[in-house]
């Protein structure tokens, strides 16, 4: 068993967060067995100059994009043909795609990321090889191929057979295979046939698998997908109808939804990932928070990374309040929706998402001593974390109790802007 002395700030529900100074972390086989503000009879980790925080979860982000942030295009369908499917293609070169995996999950560990939901490039090899890397590098991640069989460059089309063969040999290995699960991704309804997406939603649900895809991210987006696929009444039903629905599915954006689209994905216990970065950068429009919220749909933050300018989700916390006008939307609710409601997105909530016994021990600390001074409560703190994050270091990232970045162990050389 061992023993963590230092400060920590954890959700415990939505909106509602607690900060514990001076208190001890005990962590047994890899799990928070205790967190109190007495000290147990065992030596202890002296971490009292650090703020600890659970482990930072991304519902949303393309490993095979991490080279292309900041590269402006001036929507999503631009950006798509001029930047993303270049760069996906890269990947086809085998150095190549261990190269951008492994700096991926450096730069998300750095970034205090221990879960994150992953889209790889549309091939099968570059995917295993993402597994392969994230296993090694002992991080915790769900993973998946993209899926594409039209309206995308030849040297990533895939032939619509092959792309669900490849998708159930990658789900058959490493499917709850330690900290690793493989997620069925679909691109989105303009780059996949009927047939694509009508097999998916037949394997997903015969599998109980996981589903992710991109939904009403742009208008024009929205207005080819009802164009490829006459007599839909929404891109929402269209899913619907190809059984992509469901409790163990998330949707991309949600941006531009109709209120019956809202209330499909709530009735299908669907999932959102708001990635607020990305909306902002290619100008695709504000998020419904109100109106989601209200809906009870679960909603998790995604750094969408490449169109999403930084692998931390700290400042995806402060730019989702940034871009919201006039909404419910609070510091508290963020971190919660980076953390806590991240978990519950993803079915983990057992698990990850907060500082309490029972749940596994990822663990990130920050430096803050100096730096908090004139915090007097935990407002104060998490103001702080969130609209300060470039100004706070992050002194060390942890998964289930192993410590797996240290910022003086690696010089800093892992860390992104």
């Amino acid at each position: 068993m061992n023993c963590i002395a230092t400060n920590i700030l954890t959700p415990i529900a939505n909106g509602d967060i607690i900060y514990i100074p001076k208190c001890y972390i005990t962590i047994s086989a890899g799990k928070i067995f205790a967190v109190s503000e007495t000290a147990p009879q065992v030596e202890c980790l002296d971490k009292t100059d650090c703020l600890c925080i659970p482990g930072l979860i991304d519902s949303h982000v393309h490993l095979s994009q991490l080279y292309i942030r900041g590269k402006y295009a001036p929507d999503l369908m631009q950006w798509l043909h001029k930047h993303t499917f270049p760069a996906e293609g890269m990947s086809r070169d085998a150095k190549f795609s261990e190269q951008i995996a492994q700096d991926f999950y450096q730069q998300s560990l750095a970034k205090g990321t221990t879960t994150s939901v992953v889209y790889t490039s549309p091939y099968p090899a570059a995917c295993e090889t993402a597994f392969k890397v994230a296993e090694a590098a002992g991080v915790r991640s769900i993973i998946g191929m993209t899926m594409m069989d039209r309206n995308c460059p030849d040297y990533l089309k895939q032939e619509t057979a092959a792309s669900i063969r490849a998708s159930c040999e990658l789900w058959d290995k490493w499917h709850d295979k330690g900290l690793l699960d493989y997620i069925f991704s679909p691109r989105f309804a303009i780059t996949c046939s009927a047939e694509l997406l009508e097999e998916t939603g037949n394997l997903v649900k015969s599998l109980t698998a996981r589903l992710q895809s991109h939904l009403s991210e742009n208008t024009f987006e929205i207005e080819q997908v009802l164009d490829l696929f006459p007599g839909n009444s929404s891109y929402t039903a269209l899913y619907e109808k190809y059984g992509l629905l469901g409790n163990r599915s998330i949707m991309g954006h949600g941006i531009h939804l109709a209120r019956q689209e809202i209330e499909c994905l709530r009735a299908t216990d669907t999932g959102i990932a708001f990635c607020p970065d990305s909306n902002f950068f290619l100008k695709s429009g504000r998020f419904k928070w109100n109106e989601i919220e209200e809906s009870g749909i679960r909603v998790g933050l995604g750094s969408d990374v490449g169109a999403g300018t930084d692998l931390s989700m700290l400042k995806m916390m402060k730019f989702a309040d940034y871009i919201l006008d006039k909404s419910t939307f609070t510091p508290a609710k963020a971190f919660y929706h980076g953390t806590l409601g991240n978990a519950v997105l993803l079915g983990l909530e057992s698990k990850i998402g907060s500082l309490e016994a029972g749940k596994e021990a990822d663990l990130v600390f920050l430096q803050h001593d100096e730096f908090f001074k004139t915090a007097v409560d935990s407002e104060d703190i998490l103001s702080l974390l969130i609209y300060l994050n470039q100004e706070i270091k992050i002194e060390s990232t942890w998964i289930q109790g192993k410590e797996l970045y240290n910022k003086a162990k690696s010089g800093g050389n892992n860390e992104v802007s």
